[in-house]
């Protein structure tokens, strides 16, 4: 029964995905969001991109997703009861900057890095739109956030510079953040900012105006907002909210007392102890 109800939702959706990827356009007026527990969806509503659609790529959860039982998103609530009891000699943003900077990441699908390349092959415009902050890590070898993303994402076979070609480092002021919103390297980041306003700050300045906009996030509030906006400009949207991430399972599961080694590491030292190297710290104790 619970095949069968995968099978109805996933042909559910690509029927909603008819009205563009037959024909490769949109639908005069799309304004939708889909839901996505598997790359498939995704694959057949790219189908529909032109020279003229922007594809727009969240980064964590949907094309990365970092390493850890505690770091899966039904365990991270423990990561914010941990941080109500801690010194907070950090804030809880910066740690999460600091364990998502230390931490190992991997690729959601093996398949996305190459889904990526056939856009460009293809002349499609593709970027990523982050909610991560470009303030400088104060921790680790590498202070640059943007740098260091970069470098995640082309180790794990992503490249959305070639997307941009020409377009430098750019900081959008007028927005009250010394940081954000900010664009490097085929990547959009905007802080606390919603991503919509850092989406309309790029195009402005790269004076490309899309017609349709495919965007894939893991958070359907964000698709909201930004469909919204998507609507007042009069673009063609079609928003994914894409949870495949959540159907990782990592190597080892959930344990409270080798997350709380993990992060009181984390919060002292320069360093995110994997789940194997806690568990064997653990079992040295015993």
């Amino acid at each position: 029964m619970r095949n069968f109800y995968k099978l109805f939702k996933f042909l559910i959706a690509l029927a909603c995905l008819g009205a563009f990827a037959g024909n490769k356009s949109f639908a005069a007026g799309e304004n939708k969001i889909l839901q996505a527990d598997s790359i498939h969806i995704i694959k057949e509503a790219l189908k529909g991109a032109s020279e003229k659609t922007l594809v727009v790529f969240d980064c964590d959860d949907v094309l990365t997703a970092a390493k850890g039982a505690v770091l899966k998103k039904g365990s991270r609530r423990f990561i914010k009861e941990w941080y109500s009891s801690s010194d907070k000699s950090l804030s809880f943003l910066d740690l999460v900057y600091k364990i998502l900077a230390l931490s190992e990441s991997s690729v959601v699908n093996a398949e996305m890095p190459q889904l990526v390349r056939s856009l460009h092959e293809k002349n499609s415009k593709a970027l990523v739109v982050t909610g991560f902050s470009t303030k400088p890590f104060q921790f680790g070898n590498v202070r640059d956030p943007k740098l260091w993303r970069t470098q995640r994402l082309n180790s794990l076979g992503y490249n959305f510079e070639k997307f941009w070609p020409g377009v430098g480092d750019k900081y959008f002021d007028g927005f009250g953040d010394p940081y954000d919103p900010s664009f490097s390297k085929g990547i959009v980041y905007t802080g606390v900012m919603l991503k919509s306003k850092g989406l309309e700050a790029f195009l402005n300045c790269v004076h490309f105006n899309p017609t349709a906009i495919i965007f894939i996030d893991d958070s359907e509030k964000i698709l909201t907002e930004v469909s919204e906006w998507a609507k007042s400009k009069g673009i063609d949207f079609v928003g994914i909210h894409y949870t495949e991430a959540s159907k990782i399972v990592p190597d080892f599961p959930f344990s409270k007392e080798r997350a709380q080694l993990q992060l009181d590491t984390v919060m002292g030292e320069d360093r995110w102890l994997s789940d194997g190297e806690a568990e064997d710290l653990l079992n040295q104790q015993e």
